[in-house]
């Protein structure tokens, strides 16, 4: 079956600076399938004979199942197939050839990423399979549909779907599809962050899904649990899991979802520095998916590779295959993408040192966040006004239905049974009293909840509204104190005030930066705290003028509120300052390396040079400003500090009071 790619934060990886491309993971799932399963390889002319010479429900059938069989390597081809199974079928009045046609042409719109064009042609088959009695083809349209809702991460939607569709499998004794519908229930429960249970649902469809060789299936179950268990940070099973993904995969001839096994193995293998064989895994994917013209995966490949060169230092490269990942974003017309692929430009632009582009990508990357979010406000709109509608034509349906009912019974008493047509005409007023009675009651108790939930929902977007807004404007204000420090640094001659000036304007720049971070994110509630200091030493590192020295900075899945952050920032920055100050004195080539890790009821932290080094005891007794202000803060957070003095100086911090955003 296909895979198909989605974000999903590594929080375990620590090795080193994380890339943008560890966000790019491939899940598959069993999100198209065909009621009758088997692929075939197919001989286009030989096939176009085929369909000639048989009769219509044959040829019929041999149409969408190439329809099927080539959604994913020809798609085109494939489309084609299918609309001319769809018309042939309509023309005889062919309803198991309509249904089948809608079915695998909604496959080849998942394919294309035109989900509202797929879950369309979906709803066509099931109403064609209701009309046949087909529950097993009723299952397998939702199946599908539940595919789609999880892509667009409707999770909800999707797992009303799958229950659906596992109940009817489980009436009909449909093993195969109860595999399928596991492995999509296991994604679903993935992305909602529920690993245990997500893990347990694919193992239970491993046992099926081997009992029927079905190897395309397999290779999805066990590329979703390498990424499992990537996470985890258990790299080792996670490669383990990926081969065999790889394996079934290429037993089942499933070029395209190998394409993905290949990227997310390329980027295992970067965190097992083995960065040649990541270009080449990244490479094979690439030419994989040029082959089969899929644009949506041609723009998350160079993305990879973009972020490769950016990790290596080769920023032209990079900004290379960057822009030709935006030209395949745009031709998918993937907001998701365009936003990721403009923060990428964003940031190596600006690590290029053309800070103009940085900020005209930074400007695009916004303007697409915005726009996915009024997306999926509208989404949410349209989902709610069409479930109301539905209910409406169902209840007008049963009332009618009714009325139909009582009429015939009626007409055909009414000569020889008055007395029954009178208990009948009685009864159905009382029926309709009591129905019209429920549907006012339900239609008022709906309309209050309605009215409730837009309360409480404004409420809530005006709070955040506000908070945002209130962190913005400290931003500023704290902009301003910044730019005023700066233009008295200037008219001072003095070169001890004007260091002490500037030192007093980092501490500035790093709450502003809090700030910035708090506004800007969609989660207000704290801040992520290695994007923070990712920025506050790339800030200090810039300002200070240091080239050569490079820095490293685990603190990944890490996020802390305000109140901790801020003292904490404060304390990162003077020892920054003071890394960059007196550690690289004779030699700007050097490593700065901070971590932060929480351990029991502790929060360490710790900040190490391999510069010349600094008089520990001297450290502790200083009464500097900087020394003075980093005890006062460490107080405040309960933080107790040790400085050694080995092949360099560090600095080690166990934080006793803190609060953890999760």
């Amino acid at each position: 079956m296909p895979q198909y790619v989605i974000f999903r934060l590594m929080s375990s990886l620590r090795k080193k600076l994380i890339p943008i491309f560890v966000l790019v993971i491939c899940l598959a799932s069993v999100g198209i399938v065909q009621s009758q399963p088997s692929e075939k390889q197919f001989d286009f002319d030989s096939l176009e004979q085929l369909v000639s010479s048989s009769p219509d429900t044959v040829g019929i059938k041999m149409l969408f199942d190439a329809t099927y069989a080539l959604r994913k390597n020809f798609p085109d081809s494939a489309l084609s197939y299918g609309q001319r199974a769809l018309e042939r079928s309509k023309i005889i009045g062919f309803d198991r050839g309509i249904a089948e046609s809608y079915n695998n042409l909604g496959a080849v719109f998942i394919i294309r990423s035109e989900y509202d064009t797929a879950v369309s042609l979906h709803r066509k088959a099931i109403e064609y399979y209701q009309k046949l009695g087909d529950e097993k083809g009723r299952a397998t349209a939702l199946n599908n549909i539940g595919h789609i809702e999880q892509e667009r991460g409707n999770y909800e939607v999707a797992t009303e779907v799958l229950l659906e569709s596992i109940q009817l499998n489980e009436q009909i004794g449909n093993e195969k599809m109860l595999g399928s519908n596991y492995i999509n229930l296991g994604l679903v429960l993935s992305n909602l962050g529920q690993a245990d249970e997500a893990i347990s649902y694919y193992r239970k469809a491993i046992a099926l899904k081997e009992a029927s060789e079905d190897f395309e299936s397999l290779g999805n179950i066990y590329n979703n649990l390498g990424i499992e268990f990537r996470v985890r940070d258990q790299l080792d099973s996670a490669e383990y899991f990926y081969r065999k993904a790889i394996h079934y995969r290429i037993n089942a001839r499933d070029y395209y979802a190998l394409a993905g096994s290949y990227n997310n193995l390329g980027i295992l293998y970067y965190y097992l520095d083995k960065p040649d064989s990541t270009a080449k895994l990244f490479h094979n994917a690439l030419q994989t998916y040029q082959s089969v013209d899929d644009k949506k995966e041609i723009a998350r490949s160079y993305f990879n590779i973009a972020e490769l060169h950016r990790m290596q230092g080769r920023f032209e490269p990079s900004i290379t295959n960057l822009e030709l990942a935006l030209a395949s974003a745009k031709q998918a017309k993937s907001k998701e993408q365009l936003r990721d692929i403009y923060k990428g430009l964003s940031r190596v632009n600006a690590s290029n040192g053309n800070y103009e582009k940085a900020y005209e990508h930074r400007l695009s990357y916004e303007n697409y966040e915005d726009s996915l979010r009024s997306d999926r406000t509208n989404r949410m709109v349209t989902e709610m006004s069409t479930k109301y509608q539905t209910a409406e034509k169902d209840r007008e349906i049963a009332a009618l239905n009714l009325d139909q009912q009582t009429a015939a019974l009626a007409l055909a008493n009414s000569q020889n049974q008055r007395n029954i047509f009178i208990s009948g005409f009685i009864i159905f007023f009382i029926a309709a009293g009591f129905l019209l009675y429920r549907y006012n009651t339900k239609r008022k108790t709906s309309n209050l909840l309605t009215e409730k939930n837009q309360q409480i929902s404004l409420a809530l977007e005006e709070r955040e509204t506000l908070l945002k807004e209130i962190h913005h404007r400290v931003k500023n204000n704290l902009q301003v104190i910044s730019s005023l420090l700066n233009l008295q640094a200037g008219s001072l001659k003095d070169e001890a005030a004007v260091d002490a000036v500037k030192e007093g304007q980092n501490r500035v720049k790093s709450m502003a930066l809090i700030h910035q971070k708090l506004y800007s994110a969609e989660d207000i509630r704290g801040v992520d705290v290695q994007d923070y200091l990712e920025n506050l030493t790339s800030e200090l590192f810039s300002a200070f003028g240091v080239q050569g020295a490079g820095f490293e900075i685990d603190a990944s899945g890490i996020k802390l509120d305000i109140d901790t952050v801020i003292p904490l920032g404060l304390i990162i920055n003077e020892l920054i300052t003071n890394t960059i100050k007196y550690a690289f004195v004779t030699s700007h080539e050097g490593l700065l390396e901070i971590q932060i890790r929480e351990e029991g009821d502790k929060l360490n932290v710790m900040v190490r040079d391999n510069g010349a080094g600094m008089d520990a005891e001297a450290l502790e007794k200083s009464n500097s400003f900087g020394w003075k202000m980093i005890r006062s803060l460490s107080r405040k957070v309960k933080a107790e500090i040790n400085i050694l003095n080995d092949q360099g100086t560090t600095v080690q911090m166990t934080l006793s009071r803190y609060k953890l955003v999760v």
